[in-house]
């Protein structure tokens, strides 16, 4: 049964309860500013680019190609196929209002249990969560996926609490959306699943129509798990194995911006157990046991084999930040541990780490050729496993921002060794050409081979640089 509405003072005292609303929304009003203030300017990253390029297909028939060749789940790039407008900041837009529309969801969307004043710490928690204004400013999938998992994690709350079939068919079918937003919500949907099965055995296996909402994904399942086989393979995949270090480094993302600031937490709702707790639903206690499940197998998993980035653990978040607010017991708790979210964020600390991961992308050193303006480019990404994408997509990648710039060039991509510069520079051909070499800080070119008559830029971002080249008398002579 849920809880009744209490009014503000009822759970807590007037100041605890008045003083979580002043946070909750001077605080709100505040991060939205930072949020708006990131958006303009900020070039794209490589990844953005294939989001661009991917939704700006000229025929269905072409984007659902494209979609098929990424190792990505479609349901993003549909939305954003379907999203009018044009440039940096239209692309990036709903990213931003995926995230506003996130704690706006957990806080007006009942979940059995919890009082008003505790859906607004967690709606505060979600908008104060440090990497979040991170995913506001990033073309990518993160953002909906977001919204999408606190809208699971509320659905799985109320099928705890009260299991049905329409409640369990809800359930299956946001987790099936999360799934076709990135493939690693599915670890949460199995923790979810099995913990279902375990807490209500014959009552939950009942509900099994439900599965047939996962239909669809199945099937798209089938027709992309191919592909993603093949980005699978050891010697294809980008990531590295974490070690111990990386593994606590990696899980604190889903608590907050580091494992300093997760050490912090703890320490604070140690303190809150001298709080008196107000009551709180089955369903919400074990929404927030699922993902913390989820994100022990998952960095488990990370440590013995390379397939994990802290980006990915993005639908865990919805049922861990809720767990802190159940741990923070009452609204003097949720206060604090609102005031410490939003005391921690540094607006010039997120603007540096944007601007560094942008220089790992097309942007930047295109804008830098367009004064050579050359008719054929080639470009190497600096990573092996290249060499499964498909030429075609990847010359429009590559000539992507030239044509935005209202230029045509011949782009090619091409999987370079240890010599990239050397391989990139006896690839280029014709009257104009060009070079552009994205490269990890460990294997940076040697500039000392440059040939005296090519003129060069080298940008160095976190861990990574890019390279963008042409010959000297290109920068002055009429095309």
């Amino acid at each position: 049964m849920e809880s009744p509405e209490r009014g503000p003072g009822e759970g807590g005292s007037v100041l605890s309860v008045r003083s979580l609303y002043l946070i909750a929304g001077a605080g709100g009003a505040a991060v939205l500013a930072m949020r708006l203030w990131l958006l303009p300017g900020l070039p794209l990253w490589l990844d953005e680019t294939w989001t661009a390029v991917i939704a700006g297909q000229p025929s269905w028939a072409a984007f659902w190609r494209e979609v098929r060749l990424d190792a990505n789940a479609p349901f993003y790039y549909l939305v954003m196929a379907l999203w009018p407008g044009e440039g940096n900041f239209a692309l990036r837009l709903p990213s931003l209002i995926f995230m506003i529309a996130a704690p706006l969801l957990a806080f007006g969307w009942k979940l059995p249990g919890l009082s008003r004043e505790a859906r607004l710490a967690w709606a505060a928690l979600l908008f104060f969560w440090s990497p979040g204004l991170l995913l506001s400013a990033d073309a990518r999938s993160y953002a909906l996926l977001l919204l999408v998992g606190v809208a699971q994690t509320i659905a799985y709350s109320r099928l705890i609490d009260s299991p049905g079939p329409r409640r369990a068919a809800l359930w299956c079918g946001l987790a099936s959306l999360a799934v076709a937003t990135h493939y690693f919500a599915a670890w949460l949907a199995l923790a979810q699943g099995l913990l279902y099965l375990a807490l209500h055995k014959g009552r939950a296996v009942r509900t099994w129509p439900a599965l047939l909402v996962l239909t669809p994904l199945a099937a798209w399942g089938v027709h992309h798990l191919p592909r993603l086989l093949i980005y699978a393979r050891p010697e294809i995949v980008w990531y590295e194995r974490l070690s111990l270090d990386e593994a606590l480094d990696v899980a604190a993302y889903a608590v907050g911006p580091g494992l300093l600031f997760a050490l912090l937490l703890a320490a604070i709702l140690a303190a809150c157990r001298l709080l008196k707790a107000e009551p709180s639903g089955r369903g919400a206690r074990w929404a927030a046991i699922s993902s913390a499940a989820a994100l022990a197998l998952v960095v488990a998993m990370g440590m013995k084999q390379p397939f994990l980035v802290d980006r990915y653990l993005t639908p865990l978040v919805p049922g861990i930040l809720l767990g802190i607010v159940l741990l923070a017991r009452a609204p003097a708790g949720h206060a604090v541990v609102a005031a410490f979210y939003l005391a921690w964020i540094n607006p010039a600390a997120v603007r540096g780490p944007l601007e560094r991961r942008a220089v790992f992308g097309l942007e930047m050193p295109t804008r830098y050729l367009l004064a050579a303006r050359p008719d054929s480019l080639v470009y190497s990404l600096g990573y092996g496993g290249a060499r499964v994408m498909d030429p075609a997509t990847m010359a429009k990648i590559g000539g992507y921002f030239f044509e935005q710039a209202g230029r045509r060039v011949d782009s090619k991509m091409i999987v370079t060794g240890p010599d990239a510069l050397g391989e990139l520079l006896a690839a280029a051909r014709g009257p104009r050409p060009a070079i552009i070499l994205l490269y990890r800080q460990d294997n940076a070119p040697d500039l000392g081979r440059l040939p005296s008559d090519w003129q060069c830029r080298n940008a160095r971002g976190y861990r990574s640089g890019t390279l963008a080249c042409a010959p000297r008398r290109l920068f002055s002579a009429p095309s």
